[in-house]
């Protein structure tokens, strides 16, 4: 699973360096995944906080939405 993870991460910064920004199609349904290993497996309220915290800091104007969607993904 870690591999998987680090070579979508390897995807998502090569898109961001060369265009500038993270397309949807590569974060939202990495973002879907997140959410329903979530729920399936629970693991206290970090990862919850985390995404929480994202969002705010995103819709504050102080976070990319590229780095949100890795974030909360």
């Amino acid at each position: 699973m870690s591999v998987l993870v680090i070579l979508w991460l390897l995807v998502c910064a090569r898109h961001d360096l060369r265009n500038r920004e993270v397309p949807d199609w590569l974060t939202l349904p990495a973002v879907g995944l997140a959410l329903v290993w979530r729920i399936v497996y629970p693991d206290g309220w970090q990862p919850w906080a985390l995404a929480g915290v994202s969002i705010l800091l995103t819709l504050a104007g102080a976070l990319p939405g590229g780095d949100m969607k890795g974030l909360v993904a």
